[in-house]
């Protein structure tokens, strides 16, 4: 029973082939997709069928450009267009010129269309009305799975980062010496929010002196340490931090106005950093980098 598997507990990426897998059991498609909706982009998040269409999986557009999805995303009701080629809002994609039959449901989770359930065929009207009324039912299976798989997502990543948290928490309760702890925060700082690089400074709190410098990851080529502080109060997302006593998350980090040429040349995308507090006191920052844009 295709319900019954897709309703087993199972991660995002895993229940998306499943979709699939159950859905070629019983409707005879050339290619099919599952796309998510996140804010107005659609992501082809898996898909199946000849070789051509896998190399899809990570394709996005926006909901805009896309018009024939309008029906499914906006009226919460299934598109079936017999021939593409007499569709006028039909999005022609490179590559997939052979579609001649393309048939859409709307994926719903209360009242809300979380995303698009595709299939398409190499011949003009290739689904049957039987087609049409299995895709849609399936959709409503389908997109409960995936409801079920992201909360089950996202609690084993709040669980993850909470045992990081309390790792971090027991590091610094059992730990005396400043660079263990130092390096112990870095690396468990980095793995809680899957970066890359990771560096921690200490400062004189009257002076703003610069006492320690700590990186887990340091990049060979990041020519800059405690004895070389070509780092200046101006430059720099930890000084930003350190001035304004707050959290920064900067996704881009060359575009932040103090970001630094050597962690521009480094390759880092993506920046997030937060002060270090003893009580009241700001003594430090910390800061985590990502290198792939992915992740920012």
């Amino acid at each position: 029973d295709a319900a019954q598997i897709l309703n087993t507990p199972n991660r995002l990426d895993t229940i998306l082939d499943l979709i699939l897998t159950q859905l070629k059991r019983i409707v005879a498609f050339d290619h099919a997709t599952v796309m998510l909706i996140h804010d107005d982009i659609i992501r082809i998040e898996a898909a199946q069928g000849l070789p051509e269409i896998r190399d899809f999986t990570g394709h996005q557009f926006t909901v805009e450009e896309n018009r024939v999805v309008h029906t499914c995303i906006y009226n919460h009701q299934r598109v079936y267009l017999p021939n593409v080629r007499e569709e006028p809002d039909w999005l022609q994609v490179e590559g997939l010129e052979k579609v001649h039959s393309w048939l859409a449901a709307p994926l719903l989770i209360r009242g809300e269309c979380i995303g698009v359930l595709t299939v398409d065929g190499f011949k003009i009207d290739q689904f049957d009305p039987h087609d049409l009324e299995f895709v849609s039912t399936f959709a409503s299976h389908s997109a409960s799975a995936i409801e079920n798989a992201r909360l089950l997502t996202e609690t084993t990543e709040a669980l993850h980062r909470e045992q990081k948290l309390n790792q971090i928490a027991y590091t610094i309760s059992q730990n005396l010496e400043t660079d263990a702890l130092l390096e112990s925060i870095a690396q468990q700082a980095t793995e809680v929010v899957n970066g890359d690089i990771a560096s921690i400074i200490l400062i004189d709190p009257e002076t703003t002196e610069v006492i320690d410098l700590f990186y887990h990851n340091k990049p060979e080529n990041l020519n800059f340490d405690l004895e070389t502080p070509t780092s200046e109060r101006e430059e720099g997302l930890i000084w930003d931090v350190l001035d304004k006593g707050i959290t920064i998350l900067e996704r881009d980090y060359s575009s932040h106005p103090k970001a630094m040429q050597e962690w521009i040349e480094v390759g880092a995308r993506g920046g997030l950093a937060g002060p270090i507090r003893a009580g009241e006191t700001i003594i430090g920052g910390r800061a985590v980098f990502s290198l792939d844009p992915q992740h920012t």
